[in-house]
């Protein structure tokens, strides 16, 4: 039986793990997953037929962390390892890491978390050479490389859409006939226009029965959260909104699970814009995909096959209408949702495991 490692030692990005856990094992491997320490309760119910971690952040000496990039060099070939995917293939570790399995015979992959990496990045090409092929978190990431791009690498597309069942999840108490509209990620105004919903919202002479839910930490050392409920204070609507702070994996699934739609809240004109249209995903994409929710997103988006046929789209001036009439709005794209074969879990293994066993 070949053996596939499943590598996240950054310490990030652990929400990408487990589809690809169940993607490697549908095509016969035996699976390891292997970890930063960091992430030992997170991926605690991801599988595997083995997890190992490793202590590979926060180290404070080069010299320690090396010893334990040698550690996890040697751990991965007395696995016997035939195929390594290193889940964020960006940064000096992983240069040096990847330097460090050069002939060890290991057919290594990536996933890379922003197209914008390949564009004069030394470190990116140094990594790229000893890489057979990267993975994309979206086919319109795929769809905005250049052809000079496409030419000098293999690239896949990932969608990591797969989670186990959480134990123990909450019961969340969702009132009869309210919509919940989610806005998931850290409150922080770089990522996501919050502003401009507060004030489409307080604006409406009447409103409809909606809970909007920031599902995230708001007062870490980076947040606005302080800033924002301070402008829906300001405004009267604060009861509409709900800040949960940062959740575990189960309360934070329950909460998608429940919802009605999925805000992102990226705008044109606004910081990152460019970065979420362009560049990368943000994570409250592969959320709402992974329990086909309907998004409720900027009209710019509709340029994309996966949100022209899951969204509803609007912008600055139509928001207050669309909200308004949203229970409207998601009775009549509901018949519609997901019904590409691209959503199936057979469709997303078949690619995932082609593009390794290539």
């Amino acid at each position: 039986m070949p053996t596939a490692a499943i590598i996240e030692i950054t310490g990030s990005h652990e929400e990408c793990l487990y589809a690809q856990v169940l993607y490697c094992k549908a095509g016969g491997f035996r699976t390891l997953l292997v970890c930063s320490e960091v992430l030992r309760e997170k991926v605690a119910e991801f599988g595997g037929d083995e997890q190992a971690f490793f202590d590979l952040t926060g180290q404070e000496k080069m010299a320690a962390e090396q010893k334990e990039l040698e550690r996890l060099r040697a751990y991965l070939l007395s696995q016997q390892v035939d195929v390594l995917i290193i889940n964020t293939a960006h940064g000096s570790m992983i240069r040096r890491f990847v330097r460090m399995m050069s002939g060890s015979g290991i057919n290594m992959y990536g996933v890379l978390h922003g197209i914008n990496k390949l564009k004069g990045s030394l470190k990116q090409k140094l990594i790229g050479r000893r890489l057979k092929g990267y993975f994309l978190l979206n086919d319109y990431l795929l769809e905005n490389l250049t052809p000079a791009q496409r030419k000098a690498k293999r690239f896949e597309v990932l969608y990591p859409i797969y989670f186990p069942q959480f134990n123990n999840p909450p019961k969340l108490e969702k009132p009869a006939g309210q919509l919940w509209v989610i806005i998931p990620g850290q409150v922080e105004l770089k990522r996501r226009d919050y502003l401009t919903l507060i004030h489409a919202w307080a604006g409406m002479k009447e409103r409809p029965n909606v809970r909007f839910i920031l599902l995230g930490s708001w007062n870490h050392p980076s947040s606005d959260g302080p800033a924002v409920m301070a402008e829906m204070e300001r405004l009267n609507v604060r009861e509409s909104f709900e800040f949960t702070g940062y959740l575990g994996n189960a309360a934070y699934h329950a909460y998608i699970q429940a919802s009605d739609v999925v805000a992102p809240l990226i705008h044109n004109g606004k910081p990152n814009f460019i970065t979420y249209f362009r560049d990368q995903i943000t994570g409250s994409f592969n959320m709402g995909f992974a329990y086909h929710k309907p998004f409720l997103m900027a009209e710019e988006f509709s340029r994309y096959e996966d949100f022209r046929e899951n969204a509803i789209f609007y912008n600055t001036e139509s928001l207050p209408d669309l909200l308004y009439d949203l229970a409207r709005h998601l009775r009549e794209i509901k018949p519609r949702l997901y019904q590409s074969g691209k959503w199936s879990f057979d469709y997303q293994s078949r690619k995932y495991l082609d593009f390794i066993l290539r």
